[in-house]
């Protein structure tokens, strides 16, 4: 992350415009140049000379406003954008819009000092590195918004509705189009209409329930894990592992792997995550057990990104509280600055979201979830290590490993940061290290493989 960088400051504020332009390169590599525009048209022009790297992008301008700017620039010029405001309403639809990040400025709870411009230009950096595709303007669905407009959601119904309307079926021929899903003779899938009542216990889909007597599925890896040395209590890796899962690659170039009762998917991430996670969580389709996930981000954010995340997918996305019941076909996001662990009640699993010292100098943490996961589920349970930066979740994905569970970790030449599922594959803690494109599809086919 020390690449030379273009950044272009986009704000009507002169003095915020001119501090941010004299102060935040002390932030950047050696060597950044910097470049201000006071407004979207000026922006423009600024972009075709300049030719930023990255843009940092105000929301409230006169004339033409951030987001709306960003939508029609998007339309023919894919730049990494990292969207500011003073006000928190405007993060769901900044990143829906296309933006990289976003940041609060001064004012809304935030100190402009030092952190603040480290905080920045770290979020510069990691979206410089982002490959972004430009998209019609007719992609958003609207005629565009005045800038003193408000951010307005659709209503659940109309939402679910309208995103994602390829059918279940149809997404999974996408995959295997793609050879990021199990083979189709293997692979059925449950058509909409199918139910799966809430807080029921995920037991597959009912045509593959038909077929217990079938005990191994296929699904891409680009690399294995060797498990022959590896030592566990599973079932899967008993006795030196399985013939299933010695990590030698199969002449199709998938790796065959005994089938267990998945019921909870528990997913980390950090630097980079949020659009990592987006990617993963609105490709997938139900039926699906409780899936948990911690992302390293501020309080208040957290909610704004699930809320954002629900607009968007077939499964129900929210912000974790202190006290949910898991349920299938749901997304529960920690709240940021709160742990998240599962504890298990009378009544059944239930989340627990509380303050506590950071762990791995974060809090959530994704090792405080994934050691509650390798408690409570076992070899019942699916892990999976996004990007992020530093080692959190390696060792509670190693915990969870050796209680039986089966573990994905996104490879090195996706990821924003390689730093948390490396840490995880050195250790051993990855059984299958893959693309990112291939994650959902791989999520999908392990549920739909469980027994």
């Amino acid at each position: 992350m020390n690449k030379v960088l273009r950044v272009l400051i986009v704000d009507d504020s002169l003095i915020f415009r001119e501090t941010l332009f004299k102060e935040l390169g002390r932030f950047l590599p050696e060597g950044s140049v910097l470049e201000r525009a006071d407004n979207p048209f000026s922006a423009r022009d600024k972009i075709l000379e300049f030719k930023p790297d990255v843009m940092l992008l105000d929301v409230e301008m006169p004339k033409l406003d951030g987001i709306e700017f960003l939508k029609r620039l998007l339309a023919q010029y894919p730049l990494p954008t990292v969207v500011m405001s003073a006000d928190d309403e405007y993060c769901s639809e900044a990143l829906s819009a296309g933006a990289c990040d976003f940041v609060a400025k001064p004012g809304s709870g935030r100190k402009f000092d030092d952190t603040y411009l480290s905080d920045i230009a770290l979020r510069l950096k990691t979206a410089s590195l982002r490959r972004i595709h430009t998209r019609p303007y007719e992609w958003y669905g609207d005629k565009g918004r005045q800038s003193d407009e408000k951010p307005v959601s659709k209503p659940a119904e109309d939402r679910k509705r309208a995103v994602n309307p390829k059918s279940a079926a149809e997404v999974t021929a996408m995959y295997l189009s793609r050879g990021e899903a199990i083979a189709e003779s293997n692979y059925k899938v449950i058509k909409r209409g199918v139910s799966v009542s809430p807080g029921s216990v995920f037991m597959g889909p009912p045509s593959y329930n038909r077929r217990r007597a079938q005990d191994k599925e296929d699904y891409p890896v680009s690399e294995v894990q060797n498990d022959s040395n590896f030592e566990s209590s599973s079932d899967v890796n008993a006795a030196s592992a399985s013939e299933e899962d010695t990590g030698s690659k199969t002449e199709s170039g998938k790796i065959s792997l005994k089938t267990k009762k998945i019921t909870l998917i528990a997913i980390g991430a950090s630097t980079g995550g949020t659009m990592a996670l987006t990617k993963v969580i609105t490709a997938l389709r139900p039926p699906l057990p409780p899936i948990v996930i911690v992302q390293h981000i501020p309080a208040n954010f957290s909610r704004l990104f699930a809320e954002r995340l629900n607009d968007e997918c077939v499964l129900e996305i929210r912000e974790a509280k202190d006290g949910d019941r898991l349920e299938a076909n749901h997304v529960y996001i920690a709240p940021g600055g709160l742990h998240m662990r599962l504890v298990s009640t009378i009544t059944g699993t239930k989340i627990e979201c509380a303050p506590g010292k950071p762990v791995n100098s974060v809090c959530p943490a994704v090792d405080v979830l994934f050691d509650t996961v390798a408690d409570l589920y076992g070899k019942e349970a699916l892990g999976v290590i996004l990007t992020g930066m530093g080692k959190d979740g390696a060792d509670g994905l190693l915990k969870m490993r050796k209680a039986g569970a089966t573990t994905l970790g996104q490879d090195e030449r996706t990821c924003v940061v390689y730093g948390m599922p490396k840490a995880a594959w050195d250790i051993g803690a990855v059984q299958r290290q893959m693309p990112l494109d291939s994650i959902a599809g791989s999520i999908m086919a392990i549920a739909a493989g469980s027994k």
